[in-house]
């Protein structure tokens, strides 16, 4: 539905109206005096007689009444209308300056590649080139879960070379970059592969989040950073649950189905002590510096077969650690998990309409817990409670 303001649209969604600017992607949920004050608004009408009519509507003083709508109106002008801004913390790789003295403008023909690997993300083929095997050991691990045979056709190349004390990246023919930092430079690729998976033109919105499957299905695991989800994740995996992603979650644009994007997790220090019990292996694996210590987890479950595949989702988990927080799980209505999602700034827009639509019809949970034990036996009520339904 289009407003008398072209840019906004209006879609009302779980007895509140939502309002999504589309140049911005912001969204704004209103309750019922929200909606009565913008209706009229949209109108043209001004603060004064928007007042007097919320006055009469909600027998409520006129001093109450005009300070509602003082106060709405002046959050809407300062916000642009709205209420949050874009999405993700994942960035593309920088845009090289003329004449930078680190850059290079084409690709050296004296380059020997030592290797390269094939790996296969959403459907989609990638072919990673290195040029020495100091290069090749740090990499290509990375990415070994994802690997398949060496394939001649690929949608996307990366090259990566050292001279001297750089490393240079070279995504196609005309975009090459360079960084005296190797963990920077397994950064940019990481990122990189990331951003071009999910940026699919069939999709409805991108999550910030994980994601598991059970039987048939994936639940969604939406959270902000410090919520606990990469560690409840990499744990649910010996529980039964078949990982699918960790960090964003593509919604495909028919039915609003899951599309895997099952990159390696990036675990932070915080959760390696934890995880040891349960993946031994972690212990030995590399560090890398990436604004923080981190670790490289490939996937214990999950395979090709299932990771290039659309899955329906059950339902959606919100974790929320908090520390020495009693364990809890409870059920909440669309317009909260809405609101999680906008709090988080964690969902990129395809088709506004379908997101809400299906966002009304999808059952959500969150679990609040201080123990990875306790958010695991959580984590699984809360499934069984979403299958049931």
């Amino acid at each position: 539905m289009k407003s008398a303001f072209p840019d906004i649209q209006e879609y009302p969604f779980d007895d509140h109206l939502v309002l999504y600017h589309g140049v911005s992607e912001k969204l704004v949920a209103l309750n019922s005096t929200g909606q009565f004050i913008w209706q009229n608004y949209s109108k043209g009408l001004g603060a004064i007689d928007i007042a007097n009519l919320l006055a009469t509507k909600f027998s409520v003083s006129a001093e109450r009444a005009l300070y509602d709508v003082k106060s709405c109106l002046y959050n809407w002008q300062q916000n642009d209308f709205l209420g949050i801004s874009k999405l993700f913390d994942v960035q593309p790789l920088p845009e090289i300056a003329e004449n930078h003295a680190n850059n290079i403008s084409v690709l050296p023909e004296t380059i020997l590649w030592h290797s390269s690997q094939c790996i296969k993300l959403a459907g989609k083929t990638v072919k990673l080139q290195f040029g020495d095997s100091k290069l090749h050991e740090n990499l290509s691990p990375i990415f070994k879960h994802l690997q398949i045979a060496d394939n001649s056709f690929f949608v996307q190349r990366y090259r990566i070379w050292r001279k001297e004390q750089h490393y240079f990246i070279q995504l196609s023919s005309k975009s090459i970059c360079s960084t005296d930092s190797l963990y920077e430079a397994v950064g940019w690729i990481f990122n990189d592969i990331v951003t071009k998976a999910f940026s699919r033109n069939d999709s409805i919105a991108v999550l910030h989040g994980g994601a598991v499957k059970y039987g048939d299905s994936a639940i969604i695991l939406p959270g902000r950073k410090g919520s606990g989800k990469s560690t409840l994740i990499a744990a649910l995996q010996y529980d039964g649950f078949e990982y699918l992603s960790d960090d964003v979650c593509p919604l495909e644009n028919n039915k609003g189905q899951l599309v895997p994007v099952p990159m390696s997790q990036r675990l932070k220090s915080g959760s390696w002590e934890v995880l040891e019990p349960l993946c031994s292996s972690l212990k030995n694996l590399p560090v890398y510096y990436m604004d923080s210590k981190v670790k490289f987890l490939t996937p214990v479950t999950g395979d090709h077969e299932s990771w290039n595949m659309i899955w329906p989702v059950s339902g959606l988990i919100f974790p929320q650690f908090q520390s020495q927080a009693a364990s809890m799980i409870h059920r909440i209505r669309p317009l909260e998990a809405l609101r999680l999602l906008m709090s988080d700034e964690s969902v990129g827009f395809g088709c506004i309409r379908s997101l809400l639509s299906w966002l009304e019809n999808m059952p959500a949970f969150v679990i609040r817990y201080s123990d990875l034990t306790e958010a695991r036996e959580c984590f699984a009520s809360a499934t069984e409670k979403i299958l049931s339904l």
